[in-house]
């Protein structure tokens, strides 16, 4: 189950690779786009655009990202060497002379593989923000996309009931005719100008609406709460085909989620490892000088000759109780994340679930009302409005027509808007780029 994340991994390293030698991504490169105006031909792409560039979360954690990378060469680097000096306050009288000032230099060098295996804890670090840093950058982008289409559906909502409106309007004018002419009474001109204003309220409902979608959607740009965002022109109404079992083999290899799991349980192996090298000794090789002055006696062989000393030191791990205990520590920290694997492979895949329901359901309601309901219900406004304005059709049967067009209008878009929100939520969990932007 946990191979699945292996292509994944893969294309971590690479990336790995080439962050750690150019110090740099796509991100930073880009130019910063902040004083650029959006507007209503702004396109959905540019907006995800917009706010990668931008947004704070992302930017902190592609720096928690770097900064795992500049740890990879520190844990692999041997100790800093270690220099003394020593001055005898009192001279040792030796047979060549007495002995003045001790220079010591000595470096540790850990057991064989202690430092390979901290740099590969080090990269598992790494690949684990860069998991992070993805996750949170689709998770972004699913935001986007998702205020984006609850945007464009207030827009188109605000659009309808202006129709509709306008469409009352002509109602009323053919109720005050008929009942100027007498074939009508004053009560069905009343009831007209009440769903008049009935819908005048749902109207400025929807437009109060606007301002905290507004600041949500400014939030996540990073942009001032109080600067106006047009209605978009371009919506994006097209995606790629695929099947379900496609998405769910796509999550369980390419979903950054996982992979940090996936990662993080690389690492606790490697951890294991690094805790078994505790049973065996460092090692401190070093030299010692040890100037010496000329003997008080006459004709000494190597009189005065300096002391140069060769040394080797290890220490002695004797505590095994401590180091069998690191171990078992290991072992269960990298049981625990095998079991987070299994859980947020389940919670990931309950999800996806979820979203592809919302996604075919509201698929097929779209259709239902675009090729039938609304139809329909045209037809049948069309029809009752000529009967109305006749004298062959009741009041009740008029408003009845109304509001049915009405709610099926609404509910279209408010259908639209839902598949393309579930598919945001696709994309996000799958790591797939589904929708097509023109």
């Amino acid at each position: 189950m946990i191979q699945h994340s292996n292509r994944y991994q893969a294309f971590l390293l690479i990336a790995l690779i080439f962050a750690i030698v150019g110090n740099k991504c796509s991100f930073s490169s880009e130019p910063n786009e902040s004083s650029t105006q959006l507007t209503g031909q702004s396109t959905l792409g540019y907006y995800l655009k917009y706010a990668s560039l931008n947004n704070p979360a992302i930017e902190a954690s592609y720096n928690r990202w770097q900064a795992m990378l500049e740890k990879i060469p520190q844990v692999k680097s041997l100790p800093d060497p270690r220099f003394s000096y020593g001055y005898y306050f009192q001279e040792i009288e030796t047979r060549v002379g007495p002995q003045r000032n001790r220079f010591s230099v000595s470096q540790m060098i850990p057991w064989l593989f202690k430092l390979d295996l901290q740099g590969k804890i080090a990269l598992r670090d790494a690949l684990i923000a860069q998991c992070q840093y993805d996750t949170l950058k689709l998770a972004l982008y699913a935001k986007v996309k998702t205020i984006f289409f609850k945007y464009a559906y207030l827009g188109r909502e605000i659009a309808i009931l202006n129709d509709m409106v306008f469409l009352l309007d002509q109602i009323e004018s053919v109720t005050l005719t008929r009942y100027k002419s007498g074939t009508t009474s004053y009560a069905d001109v009343l009831k007209t100008q009440i769903e008049i204003s009935k819908l005048k309220d749902r109207l400025e409902s929807a437009r109060q609406m606007r301002q905290p979608l507004m600041t949500e959607f400014n939030s996540l740009l990073n942009r001032p709460a109080n600067i106006e965002i047009t209605f978009p022109d371009d919506i994006p109404d097209k995606h790629k085909d695929f099947t379900d079992e496609e998405l769910f083999q796509a999550l369980r290899e390419f979903n950054p989620q996982l992979a940090a799991v996936s990662v993080s349980i690389e690492k606790r192996k490697d951890m294991r490892n690094l805790a078994k090298q505790e049973f065996f000794p460092d090692v401190t090789i070093g030299l010692d000088y040890v100037q010496t002055d000329n003997s008080i006696f006459h004709n000494v062989r190597d009189d005065g000759k300096d002391a140069v000393i060769g040394m080797v030191s290890v220490n002695v791990p004797i505590w095994w109780n401590k180091y069998s205990a690191g171990i078992r520590e290991a072992e269960k920290n990298s049981t625990a994340v095998q079991h987070d694997f299994a859980e947020t492979q389940n919670n990931l895949t309950t999800a996806l679930k979820s979203a592809l329901y919302e996604f075919h359901d509201a698929g097929r309601k779209m259709n239902l009302y675009n090729q039938e309901l609304i139809p329909k219900a045209e037809q049948t406004l069309s029809t009752v409005r000529q009967a109305y304005t006749a004298g062959s059709a009741d009041f009740f049967d008029l408003i009845d027509s109304y509001r049915t067009l009405l709610d099926f209008r609404l509910a279209y878009e408010k259908e639209f808007s839902r598949k393309f929100k579930s598919l945001a939520q696709i994309e996000m969990l799958s790591a797939t780029d589904l929708m097509e932007y023109d």
